[in-house]
Parts: structure tokens; C-alpha cells; sequence
């Protein structure tokens, strides 16, 4: 119960080249998607059922975008491109299909609101310059801008209305040392501020190396800072009607730091059509975000979403990308994470909503003008959640297929097929994701 989904998009994309040096691209995007609201089972031994008060729930979404990239080139050693873009969403939610029927109606007394509202704008620009000064120094600079405005209604249960804005500065240059050496440098900053409430500003450093020992034989280095800013829905949202759940909210709550990402690898040529990449990789972090449920005698559940005060994700990553022929293409790939929370007093260190091991497995295969493109994409149990303790979603493989075919150099069209088994899978507990779904698509260039 409680799983229709019905989603329509259209997609465009124009380019125009005024001269060899210089060209400018439009591209815009409309979804709008009607699904059912994601409602909590009657019980554990009731599940995919719902209660009759949560069957006339449905959203209704409409996502919109739109893209403007120029790129010129002054001479062959200097580079520049700007993009302008503006994001947009307005969402419905509906809990109480039939409102003004006070006598049979189920919702009666049952919902906490009739609908929420929410409306979504962000408007933006990327700018870099890329210079190349020299046959073994390559300097990159840019500048992004960002704006964003949401209003969620009612604010007696969503976050209300916030303006915030964001600016971004950032520089990176990279040399290489003699015919085997490349060393990459940067350092980025950013200034991210909430009108009226909240503003912090991070710094972002970085330096990579990489070594080739051999033309079948590369060794890899990384160590570099990073944050992440807390969403609007993060820092104020005040209840989750789907769920029934209530939040405190946490207008201070601070940007998520990666103090220390480390990692190395290697990408090994094992024959002329066979390649390996392998990757060992550690994460600390300080303040990662999280959620906590505040106990409250006699009071209803109630979370908060917190800083972590320490936490740490590594493990590693193995691929591999095989041709056999020129006709097929195979890949595949593995990953392990140990994901702990290392904050003083933690009973439990398992970190939520962490898949301990995920993997990939393609084929594709081209026949003149027709190609065939097979997926199977998996991972394992997880074993910690947050909201409903002991509905931890189980370990899935789901297969995705694509066919395309392309009648010239200007026309092609292509069905793709998603979750081709219908398996039910979870990401969050009891949210089920889409089953089998269907896309087509054409594309005409000019």
C-alpha cells in the first residue's frame, strides 16, 4: 500500500558555436512527479499496510531548471567559462483528501494538518579561468555565487521562510616534475550565511600526487580538508507529517568537517585491454551530521538533528575494466566501509544508514548501430537506523538494462529499463523505492 509513483520529464539541450574559440550552451529540464506520501506500516507483523487516515496522502512535485554555459578560449593557453543556472521546485503535500467532510471522513482527528507547501528557488554562477603557463604548469581560479530562498508552509510544522546565500573562492595549480611526477595544490573558500541566524566561513586545502612508474604502472596520493553546510530542512524543520515524527529545531547547528581524507591507490594495466584500480581510503570527521532522539517522560518521540562530536569512515574500493573485443565492454567493482561514530560515551559506534559492502557488474555490447547496456548494482544489510530501530533494510541486488540505437551521426533513441526483477528495496527503513520502471528517450543534434 501506499507505493503508486507516476513521474513525467522533458529534457533539452542546445549548443551554438559562434567561431572555433567560442560557444555557448542552453539546456532546461521540467519534471513533475505524483506519488503517494511514504507512510508508516501498521506494524512489524503488518507490514506494507498502512492505516486508512494515510491512504488518500499524495505529493505532487514540480522541479524545474535551467543552464547557460559559455565557454571561450582567449588564445590556446587561457581558458574562460561561465555558468549561470536557476533551480526551482514547488511541492505539494496532501493529508486529508477530503477536508471539509467532518462526518465520514477518515482523516478526522487523525492528521495534524490538512497539506503542506513548499516552495524552493536558487539562482547561481560558476566562473573559472584556466591557464596553462608553460608545458608543465596548468593554474586554475574561479569564483561561485549562490542564492537560495525557501519557503515551507505552514512554519507551524515545516521550516517557514529563509533567504541564504553562499560565496565560493577557489585556486588550484598543478605542475609536473620531470616526465613522471604530477603534484596538484589548492585551497578553497567558502562563506555560507543564513540571513538573520546563521554564518560560518571554511577553509577547503588539498594536495594530490601522482606517480607513474610505468605506462602500465600509476601510484596515487591524497590529503585534503572539506566541509559540508546542513540543509534548510536540516537546521528548522518541526515535524515529518508522512512519518508522524517531531524535530526540535537546531538553528545553530554547524557545517559538517572532513578534517583529514586521506587515500592512495594505483591503477595497474595488467594487459593491453585490462585495467585495475585499487584505493585505500580514510575519513575523519568532526561535527558530522546526525540525528538523535531526545527521551521525554510522558512526551512523544522527538528528534533533533546534532553534530557528531567525532566519526570516521575508511576502507577500501577495487575495480576493474575489461575489452575483450572491440564489441564488449565489462566492468565491475567493490567497495568496503567501516563506518564508526567515535564520540565519547557511545554505547553503539555503528554509524546509521551505512552499507558495509556494495558492488557493480556491467556488460555492454555494440553491434554496428545497436548497443545493449546491462547493470546488476547491490549492497548489504544495514544494521543501524535512527527512526524505527529493528526495521533495518535488508541487503538488495537490483538489475538495470538500457537499449539504444542510433539511425546516423544526428539521431538516436533509446528504452531503458530500471529494477528490471521489481525487487522491494529500502534505503530508509520502510521507504520503499521505485520497482520496475520504464524510460525512453531521443536524441537530435544538430
Amino acid at each position: 500500500e501506499k507505493t503508486s509513483f507516476t513521474q513525467y520529464n522533458a529534457y533539452g539541450k542546445l549548443g551554438y558555436h559562434f567561431s572555433p574559440n567560442r560557444s555557448i550552451q542552453f539546456s532546461a529540464m521540467y519534471n513533475d512527479i505524483l506519488n503517494d506520501t511514504p507512510a508508516t506500516w501498521l506494524s512489524t507483523l503488518q507490514p506494507y499496510h498502512v492505516a486508512a487516515h494515510r491512504k488518500d496522502d499524495m505529493q505532487h512535485r514540480r522541479e524545474w531548471n535551467a543552464d547557460i554555459h559559455y565557454v571561450a578560449y582567449a588564445h590556446a593557453d587561457v581558458k574562460y567559462s561561465s555558468r549561470f543556472y536557476y533551480y526551482g521546485t514547488n511541492s505539494d503535500y496532501v493529508f486529508n483528501g477530503d477536508p471539509y467532510n467532518d462526518s465520514t471522513n477518515v482523516n478526522q482527528g487523525k492528521q495534524f494538518i490538512d497539506e503542506e507547501k513548499v516552495f524552493v528557488h536558487r539562482i547561481g554562477n560558476a566562473t573559472q579561468v584556466d591557464v596553462k603557463m608553460g608545458s608543465n604548469h596548468y593554474l586554475i581560479s574561479g569564483l561561485e555565487l549562490q542564492s537560495d530562498y525557501i519557503d515551507g508552509r505552514p512554519d507551524t510544522v515545516l521550516y517557514g521562510k529563509h533567504k541564504a546565500w553562499n560565496i565560493g573562492a577557489y585556486v588550484q595549480d598543478q605542475w609536473m616534475v620531470g616526465d613522471k611526477l604530477i603534484v596538484t595544490g589548492g585551497l578553497r573558500f567558502d562563506q555560507y550565511k543564513i540571513i538573520h541566524t546563521f554564518s560560518e566561513g571554511n577553509f577547503s586545502p588539498k594536495i594530490a600526487a601522482v606517480y607513474q612508474v610505468s605506462p602500465a604502472v600509476s601510484f596515487r596520493g591524497l590529503i585534503a580538508q572539506a566541509f559540508r553546510n546542513p540543509s534548510i530542512s536540516e537546521r528548522f524543520t518541526k515535524f515529518e507529517q508522512g512519518a508522524g515524527l517531531s524535530f526540535r529545531p537546531n538553528p545553530s547547528l554547524r557545517s559538517e568537517k572532513l578534517t583529514l581524507s586521506a587515500e592512495v591507490g594505483t591503477k595497474i594495466n595488467l594487459a593491453q585491454n585490462l585495467k585495475l584500480d585499487v584505493a585505500l581510503y580514510y575519513n575523519h570527521y568532526k561535527d558530522l551530521i546526525s540525528y538523535r532522539q531526545r527521551f521525554i517522560p510522558g512526551e512523544p518521540l522527538l528528534f533533533e538533528v546534532i553534530n557528531l562530536n567525532k566519526a570516521i569512515m575508511q576502507g577500501f574500493e577495487i575495480s576493474s575494466d575489461y575489452m575483450p573485443w572491440h564489441w564488449l565492454h565489462l566492468q565491475a567493482g567493490y567497495s568496503f566501509l567501516d563506518a564508526r561514530d567515535q564520540s565519547d560515551g557511545r554505547f553503539n559506534d555503528v554509524l546509521p544508514y551505512k552499507s558495509k559492502h556494495t558492488g557493480y557488474a556491467s556488460a555492454s555490447v555494440t553491434y554496428d548501430k545497436l548497443n545493449v547496456f546491462l547493470q546488476a548494482r547491490g549492497r548489504s544489510d544495514i544494521h543501524e537506523v535512527f527512526i524505527y530501530p529493528g526495521s533495518e533494510p535488508e541487503g538488495y541486488v537490483i538489475f538495470n538494462g538500457k537499449i539504444s540505437y542510433g539511425l546516423n551521426k544526428n539521431f538516436s533513441a533509446s528504452i531503458a529499463i530500471s529494477n528490471i526483477t521489481d525487487v522491494l528495496y529500502e534505503e530508509i527503513e520502510r521507504y520503499r523505492l521505485e520497482g520496475r520502471n520504464f524510460t525512453i528517450g531521443v536524441r537530435y543534434s544538430l
